[in-house]
């Protein structure tokens, strides 16, 4: 346990030299149901790979970005 304090991931705990249990870190703990929640979900890992595509590609949006359609469309809605 001493391990996991100190920033460990995991800790493999052995029985005569072979693996019998695993300790892991919460953080580790938390990835791993994260992504088991992904992998459940329906369609969640070809959004994924449709954002890494995109973004590969160039075609996103920063925040600055954001913020200007946000402002133009505030401008156009106090217009009418």
């Amino acid at each position: 346990m001493v391990a996991l304090a100190n920033g460990a991931d995991r800790v493999i705990v052995t029985r005569n030299g072979v693996p019998a249990a695993l300790m892991l870190g919460w953080s580790e703990w938390e990835g791993l149901l994260e992504t088991i929640d992904i992998m459940r979900t329906p369609g969640a890992v070809e959004d994924i790979k449709r954002g890494e595509r995109d973004v590969e590609a160039g075609e996103y949006a920063t925040i600055d970005d954001l913020i200007a359609d946000l402002q133009s469309r505030s401008e156009v809605a106090s217009e009418e």
